[in-house]
């Protein structure tokens, strides 16, 4: 494969040398990937002296690089040249107005897309008849405010759209087109960032729901807009006012709370997705009835510590992997931050696990791997749940965490208290008295004596 073949490659992001023949030099037979006149235009230039990565820059639209103008003059000479040309944000406008000649629809659409078409060419291609052009015209961020003023009238929607979408059009041009008879057209002007406050509280009570929906999640949206919002009547608007409003509001507490309290889960799910939730907002919908919203809330970035830890008992087991997935969640690093973290938040417990049916993957691993290699200590874990003690005794006896020696017999004790799991007992039991301690051996046949496990015990165990 030679360069050419390379460059087409690297071009047009699929290997088109096998499109290539030796009869037609470099020309491109399969179309859905090249321009016919591409392969000519680099034979040509390669000739010409220029390098591959004049062609490769000359593809980087958004990208600006510096080019000779003979090698510009060269590729306008090509229609595949002049498409890439009319497009390229480096063009300059001087040749823009040569190329634009050609009349050819690639370089008109690139043209009218062009930030660094000048206001001549854009007030030329606002008249056009190909709709297409007006609508790029409509979109470029270098649109003069006589061209917009011109556009806002066009008799084509997507020309509209477009206009009211472009963050570069002056906020009066804007406001000019919130009588727009079109609904997409005042979407999107509720969309576009530079609406003001006025605007968007004229378009939230505007009878389409989708206007009202993109005006309640405008960063420009007011208090007095907001509560109104808050009791429309489509659940959509409400969804999109709870996921959206910002602590900047003064009442924004307010409208949380009751939106917290609505009766579609679909609310109050965006409720608890908002980073800016209240800290009592946070632990009242961790008890939601409806698990939706405990996933995503489970999800939010601004969730509480002790939220966090008590939402680590949910009955629903993806609620409970979106808390293990979050890349913020507890991490251990010394012995000192586990008793810290346990005696502020009991429930971190259970990091280690909830039952015997979801000891799998992650969740058996989670906590394990924040620990492992080091002692525990033992004394903060006394109060778990007899799942979560058979556990941490399988992960004792397979080697993954490790206890001192009179802290397993306290393990040994607390399993015996609460578990009917006999062979788990029988190991621990036997890895204490093999450690040679005479007081631990003694403690730990007084707990077999009082054990209801006892007679189990003494069974499989001669000590």
């Amino acid at each position: 494969m030679n360069k050419s073949d390379i460059l087409c490659r690297d071009l047009w992001g699929s290997d088109c040398s096998n499109s290539l023949s030796d009869d037609d030099g470099f020309r491109c037979r399969d179309t859905t990937h090249m321009g016919s006149s591409f392969g000519e235009m680099v034979k040509d230039g390669f000739l010409a002296g220029f390098s591959p990565q004049d062609f490769l820059n000359l593809q980087k639209v958004g990208v600006p690089s510096i080019f000779s103008d003979g090698f510009l003059l060269f590729a306008s000479k090509y229609p595949e040249g002049r498409a890439l040309i009319a497009r390229h944000v480096a063009s300059p406008p001087s040749l823009l107005h040569q190329i634009i000649k050609t009349h050819e629809l690639k370089v008109t659409y690139g043209i009218a897309s062009n930030p660094n078409s000048d206001f001549m060419l854009l007030s030329a291609l606002s008249t056009s008849i190909d709709v297409v052009a007006r609508a790029n015209v409509a979109l470029n961020r270098s649109i003069s405010d006589q061209t917009a003023l011109y556009l806002k009238d066009d008799p084509e929607a997507i020309v509209r759209v477009n206009l009211a979408s472009n963050v570069f059009v002056d906020v009066d041009i804007l406001a000019l087109m919130i009588d727009d008879p079109s609904e997409r057209v005042l979407t999107a002007l509720a969309k576009n960032p530079r609406s003001t406050e006025e605007m968007i509280s004229n378009l939230a009570t505007h009878g389409a729901v989708d206007v009202r929906v993109a005006a309640a999640s405008h960063p420009n949206l007011c208090c007095d807009t907001a509560v109104i919002l808050a009791s429309d009547f489509d659940w959509r608007v409400r969804s999109a006012l709870a996921q959206s409003v910002c602590g900047d509001l003064v009442n924004c507490k307010e409208i949380l709370l009751n939106l917290s309290r609505d009766p579609n889960p679909g609310v109050r799910s965006s409720v608890a997705a908002n980073k800016n939730l209240p800290q009592d907002l946070f632990a009242a919908l961790s008890y939601d009835y409806d698990y939706s919203v405990r996933f995503r809330l489970a999800q939010n970035p601004s969730l509480p510590l002790e939220v966090y830890a008590a939402m680590m008992v949910d009955e629903r087991e993806s609620v409970r992997k979106n808390l293990f997935d979050r890349i913020d969640r507890p991490r251990f690093t010394c012995e000192r931050e586990v008793e810290e973290h346990l005696a502020n938040y009991p429930h971190l417990a259970f990091f280690i696990g909830y039952g015997t049916w979801e000891l799998v993957g992650v969740y058996r691993d989670i906590f394990i791997s924040s620990i492992e290699g080091r002692t525990l200590p033992f004394d903060s874990f006394l109060e778990m749940n007899k799942t979560t003690v058979a556990l941490l005794v399988e992960t004792f006896l397979d080697g993954r965490i490790s206890f001192a020696r009179d802290s397993a017999v306290a393990l040994f004790e607390r399993l015996c208290e609460i578990s009917v799991d006999i062979e788990l007992a029988i190991r621990l039991y036997r890895v204490v008295v093999k450690g040679g301690d005479m007081g631990l051996m003694r403690r730990a046949r007084d707990i077999v004596k009082t054990s209801s496990l006892c007679h189990s015990i003494r069974l499989f165990t001669a000590s």
